[in-house]
């Protein structure tokens, strides 16, 4: 009895995840991040630098510009 209650569990989550697996698409999108020194032209403060609108929404590229530096990109999705 344990058995089939394992093999009706397995079945039900498979059954579940495969067409949630099956809405995934591999698509590209073009996303023009400036180049760094560029970068060092923006006052103090967080700044999106580039931003491209995906089927998951918008994903932004944000930086913090203190003095002359520039910190890591950071990719978000807000």
């Amino acid at each position: 009895m344990a058995l089939l209650r394992t093999f009706l569990l397995v079945c039900l989550t498979l059954g579940l995840a495969v067409p949630a697996a099956a809405q995934l698409t591999n698509k590209t999108y073009n996303l023009d991040v400036p180049d760094t020194d560029t970068l060092k032209k923006l006052k103090d403060g967080e700044h999106v630098i580039a931003a491209v609108e995906t089927d998951r929404g918008k994903l932004e590229v944000r930086v913090r510009v203190k003095g002359k530096a520039v910190s890591d990109h950071r990719f978000l999705f807000p």
